[in-house]
């Protein structure tokens, strides 16, 4: 579980017999999710055996894990889309298992077209699929980046799911670690990049922090 926040997701995949490690950029909320997990299940339930947290930075593959997962979820806004998505998707192809799935969410109405920097191109080691609420709330609703564009200019704001799966590929390991490594430096730019044209009211340019350099 990736940016956990109050850990929500993890709490329900510990309910049905997941081994969860919950994850945030710092330790700091650590605490929380893991007072969360004990209010839910008792301190010495199986379920609180089975939790663990991690500090992930997404832009950072030293903070990765490196234990395969089938599982992978990481729920966001709109904002910063065009960095995070794709970082999370290198997440993914270097974590999944085969046949594992990872799940891209964003509930922010009007960012729902930000996840068209979820779609893979012919390089990647994984597909992506777009899922929607469908007319009875569930998430059988499968449509292409196009078909989105379209539902958002009928009007749709509602939340979106990106699904990546891991598929056969011919990279070497380590010439897809490289390829990792140039990703997120690429990404890291860019994020820098975008904070370094913030300015304050009084023009002077907003710190940026020394995680996104």
């Amino acid at each position: 579980d990736v940016g956990t926040g109050t850990g929500m997701a993890s709490l329900v995949a510990l309910s049905r017999g997941f081994t969860v490690l919950s994850t945030d950029i710092t330790l700091q909320t650590a605490k929380q999710r893991e007072m969360s997990a004990i209010a839910s299940f008792g301190p010495d339930s199986a379920e609180v055996q089975r939790f663990g947290t991690a500090a992930l930075d997404l832009l950072d593959s030293s903070t990765w894990p490196s234990s395969p997962v089938d599982v992978m979820a990481f729920c966001r806004g709109g904002s910063h889309a065009e960095v995070l998505c794709p970082a999370f998707r290198l997440l993914s192809s270097v974590l999944l298992r085969p046949k594992g799935v990872a799940l891209y969410g964003t509930y922010e109405a009007g960012h729902v077209l930000n996840i068209s920097h979820c779609f893979v191109t012919e390089t990647d080691t994984i597909t992506s699929s777009v899922h929607l609420l469908d007319e009875r709330g569930t998430w059988a609703w499968r449509v292409s980046l196009a078909e989105l564009e379209q539902l958002v200019k009928d009007g749709y704001a509602g939340p979106a799911v990106v699904a990546f799966r891991t598929v056969p590929h011919q990279l070497s390991q380590r010439r897809h670690k490289e390829d990792i490594e140039t990703g997120l430096e690429e990404l890291r730019r860019s994020l820098t990049h975008h904070w370094k044209r913030v300015s304050t009211p009084a023009g002077d340019e907003l710190p940026v922090s020394p995680d996104l350099m």
